[in-house]
């Protein structure tokens, strides 16, 4: 095994990441399966793999839970489960690089310059986010009696 990339991170409408994961091998391989991968230090449920045209590229979706911040995960595959087309058998494990899953979502401190108000008077409000946000707008904020 070459390598174990993951990348385009999306998210659903429960809060669920899913990301891309391609797994390249040096040759074609047979019998790869998901039963060869572990993910026994990541968070989440891998796809089946699709082959690629080749068989040297093997593809799957990793699906993250909705509140998921770990900044230590790696994916496993346990090389003794694969053959190439001449039947040899792999060894040892490949891991791969750390990677950061962060799927919580942001929260914020809102607080007021003047916390009282007479008719006609404004004041400052300042939203402090706990992580970077973007598309924040007056269109995103509620006002009730105000």
């Amino acid at each position: 095994l070459d390598s174990i990339t993951v990348a385009g991170l999306r998210f659903d409408a429960e809060g669920r990441a899913t990301l891309a994961v391609t797994f390249s091998f040096a040759e074609e391989i047979t019998d790869f399966g998901t039963d060869d991968v572990d993910l026994s230090d990541t968070h989440g449920t891998l796809s089946a793999l699709t082959r690629g045209s080749d068989g040297r590229f093997w593809n799957a979706t990793l699906t993250v839970p909705a509140n998921t911040n770990d900044t230590s995960n790696t994916i496993s595959v346990n090389m003794s489960g694969l053959r190439d087309l001449a039947g040899n058998i792999g060894e040892d494990r490949f891991t791969s690089s750390n990677f950061q899953l962060d799927t919580t979502g942001p929260s914020a401190t809102i607080t007021l310059a003047q916390n009282t108000l007479k008719f006609g008077e404004t004041t400052t409000v300042t939203f402090r986010f706990n992580q970077a946000v973007t598309d924040f707008t007056s269109d995103d904020v509620v006002l009730t009696h105000a």
